[in-house]
């Protein structure tokens, strides 16, 4: 019986540890929270950790969404009563990058 107990417990215990380390390597690399102003014009886009998104024109809010990730390479943005969209992003070090389903793309560099 202790042998039975024993095997159980080293399965259980590679098994966590496979799960933990597989946990770790499928963690994000990018920080998308926080603010990123746009590199052409005034526009600050401001990601809250919690999915809600803040759009702001010269020290104002103009927009309130809120947001969430579909997939790994897309933010879907629900405008309310407006809609949503779903767009594909970029992040590097201090560089997002959103490309509309047209192929327009808009950069912005983090600032906060």
């Amino acid at each position: 019986m202790e042998v039975g107990y024993m095997k159980a417990l080293r399965i259980a215990l590679a098994a966590l540890f496979i799960l933990s380390a597989a946990s770790c390597s499928l963690k994000q690399s990018w920080d998308l929270a926080g603010k990123w102003q746009r590199i052409d014009s005034d526009e600050i886009i401001e990601f809250l950790p919690n999915g809600t998104l803040f759009n702001l024109v010269r020290g104002k809010t103009n927009i309130t969404a809120s947001y969430r990730f579909p997939d790994a390479q897309h933010i879907e943005i629900d405008l309310a009563g407006l809609g949503h969209i779903t767009v594909a992003f970029e992040v590097t070090t201090d560089t997002l990058t959103l490309t509309d389903s047209k192929g327009v793309a808009t950069k912005y560099k983090k600032i906060k």
